[in-house]
């Protein structure tokens, strides 16, 4: 892949000219309905609450309703990667194509969200153990391990998420694949790609400080930029076609 940054970036500011209400409003729709879930689970588990001392089942309730959540929001997501995708291609989107990921091929969908989530799940337990179990923060020794084990879960993450970044892409555009050859056509994919679409992420980070600076509201601009400048970088993978 040879196209710069700035191309891939031009390209997704032409595709989304004149279509920015459909991904702007699905994001927006996407991100308040999982930080309602989560703002209720908090409320209603009171984990994380300072003097409460949940017990076991109240811990396993609440992460199981965690990893339900993330997997629900992996599930908006395929819905919004369709969306960007059909505007790389010049088609008409809606806002109904959100659900895209309940309506078609739905249990290629669940199962690939439900592996992606789980992973990324496992690899945040020792920070949500940090936060939630006060225990792990007494101990200097029990604290400095668990950080070690913190930092090694995002470096396995972002290595993960880095490799599997295009696993949905792949999914919506070739529905006849199974869930394991979407993951293993990714990895393919970003063989020698990874560090690319790496820095790629890092050059959205004045993107992301101005969006903090308008109280977040600009990140319902910024966010479906940036995704669809993703989805500009997948459709530039010669490889994807194979």
């Amino acid at each position: 892949m040879n196209t710069t940054f700035s191309e891939l970036k031009r390209c997704a500011r032409k595709s989304l000219t004149g279509h920015y209400r459909v991904p702007c409003y699905t994001f927006l729709l996407a991100i308040l309905f999982t930080t309602i879930l989560t703002v209720i689970l908090e409320s209603v588990s009171g984990i994380g609450t300072p003097g409460y001392t949940p017990g076991l089942f109240q811990y396993i309730i609440y992460f199981l309703a965690s990893f339900f959540i993330s997997v629900l929001s992996t599930l908006l997501l395929c819905g919004r990667s369709r969306i960007h995708l059909e505007l790389t291609a010049g088609n008409a989107v809606s806002n109904r194509d959100l659900f895209y990921a309940f309506r078609f091929h739905s249990n290629k969908f669940i199962l690939a969200s439900m592996l992606f989530s789980l992973v990324l799940f496992l690899c945040s337990l020792p920070v949500n153990c940090i936060y939630l179990f006060p225990a792990f923060r007494e101990n200097s020794v029990y604290t400095l391990a668990w950080y070690v084990l913190a930092l090694a879960g995002g470096i396995i993450a972002l290595l993960f998420s880095l490799a599997y970044a295009f696993v949905f892409f792949l999914l919506i555009e070739r529905p006849e694949i199974t869930v394991p050859e979407a993951f293993r056509g990714s990895r393919e994919l970003m063989k020698g790609r990874k560090w690319k679409f790496f820095v790629l992420n890092l050059s959205f980070i004045g993107w992301y400080l101005l969006g903090i600076l308008s109280l977040c509201i600009g990140y319902v601009w910024i966010i479906p930029y940036v995704m669809q400048t993703y989805t500009e970088f997948y459709k530039n993978c010669p490889e994807k076609t194979k």
